[in-house]
């Protein structure tokens, strides 16, 4: 519920609760739009259906008062909490499905599970009450619950990209995970893996987050290995935002790499890289400063970097250029980062050639090592598991 203490609007949003005496993370948004606001509730990652909306609420009054928060009851000492509540987080903006979702994975209930290592497993199941994810690598399985009675309540796909950078920039493989990019084991011959991309629809797409927009004066650096052979369009590493405000980082029909920090802040390579090699690439953008592209370390290019806002509400896109879909990465890609930083010359050459992390937190890491989009079966599926369950950290 969201009660305004003073003007007495509110908005009431009533589903059918979880009561099973386990956990579950409960979420709702609401856009600020007054009594014509859009509102969503979701209970552990997934949006579920309102029974009953009241509202009263006054167009866009902003829920401005003096009443202090009360967690467990309201205000006025009505519908005191009975129960366990951890975690209580409050945005202010509201959250879109797919970032419901990722906060909720993040913090899953979980146990370790091994398979035998040449099982085929693919997808994601239902172990007990949690949603259960795994590899599909057929080795390390990560499996969730004691309760070894499959169940299978939807047949919904989930594929998630992991980003370890602590900001939950997880990204979906598109346009479906079974058509989306494919994971391999890695080529370049540093362990883990990476993913291949068809060049003719498949991309990720992460969720904007205002972790991933830089205004008109926060420093930007981009990254990622890259392979891809000649080229007769243009190929997309990362892009955000459609056209200005925009940052993105190309190749372009001839094989030079472009980097954009706002349309007009244009960097491009001398040479061409479209030769089917491993190559980094990576820009930075000290804004004001030097805006630098450097392949395999080296600096390349550089102007100065724009202080025009590259703030936009569009989802980031690795391997295409958003809204329609297009110029799509062909070829292999690993380890994409973004920084809110612009890097060092002697940080980028580290990580590139000597795969040495600087001290600057990325606000975007995915580095592709395990394969992980995850499929849950249709409802009623059942599955066969061999080897041990014990329990894991949550």
């Amino acid at each position: 519920m969201i009660y305004d203490g003073d003007n007495g609007g509110n908005l009431t949003y009533e589903f059918a609760r979880p009561n099973d005496t386990e956990f579950h993370h409960c979420a709702l948004t609401y856009d600020g739009g007054g009594a014509s606001g859009s509102y969503a509730a979701y209970v552990d990652g997934v949006s579920v259906s309102k029974s009953t909306v009241i509202t009263t609420l006054t167009a866009l009054d902003g829920f401005a008062n003096a009443v202090d928060l009360t967690i467990g009851e309201r205000a006025d000492d009505v519908g005191p909490w009975d129960g366990v509540i951890d975690e209580f987080i409050i945005y202010n903006r509201a959250l879109t499905a797919s970032k419901v979702a990722a906060l909720y994975w993040a913090d899953a209930p979980r146990l370790n599970y091994t398979v035998a290592t040449n099982q085929l497993l693919s997808g994601a199941i239902n172990i007990g009450k949690y949603p259960a994810r795994y590899d599909t690598n057929g080795v390390d399985t990560i499996a969730f619950s004691s309760d070894l009675n499959t169940h299978f309540p939807t047949g919904e796909e989930i594929a998630e990209v992991q980003d370890v950078s602590g900001n939950g920039n997880h990204g979906t493989l598109e346009p479906s995970p079974a058509t989306g990019p494919t994971w391999q084991a890695s080529t370049r011959g540093v362990g883990g893996g990476e993913y291949s991309f068809d060049g003719s629809g498949d991309y990720i797409e992460v969720p904007d987050d205002d972790s991933l927009d830089f205004g008109t004066s926060t420093d930007i650096s981009m990254m990622a290995w890259v392979k891809t052979p000649d080229l007769a369009s243009y190929r997309t590493i990362f892009q955000k935002g459609i056209s200005s405000p925009t940052y993105q980082l190309r190749f372009n029909p001839s094989g030079q790499i472009e980097s954009f920090i706002h349309s007009g802040g244009l960097v491009t390579s001398p040479l061409a890289y479209d030769d089917g090699q491993w190559h980094h690439i990576a820009t930075t953008g000290e804004r004001g400063g030097a805006h630098a592209l450097y392949v395999d370390g080296v600096e390349v290019a550089s102007a100065t970097c724009t202080l025009l806002s590259i703030d936009n509400a569009n989802t980031l896109l690795i391997g295409g250029r958003g809204s329609p879909v297009g110029l799509l990465w062909n070829g292999e890609m690993d380890d994409p980062r973004i920084y809110r930083s612009a890097l060092s010359s002697n940080q980028v050459y580290e990580i590139a050639v000597n795969g040495t992390a600087p001290t600057n937190t990325p606000v975007l890491w995915m580095p592709f090592d395990r394969e992980d989009n995850k499929i849950k079966p249709q409802v009623g599926s059942t599955i066969t598991v061999t080897g041990g369950v014990t329990q894991g950290n949550r």
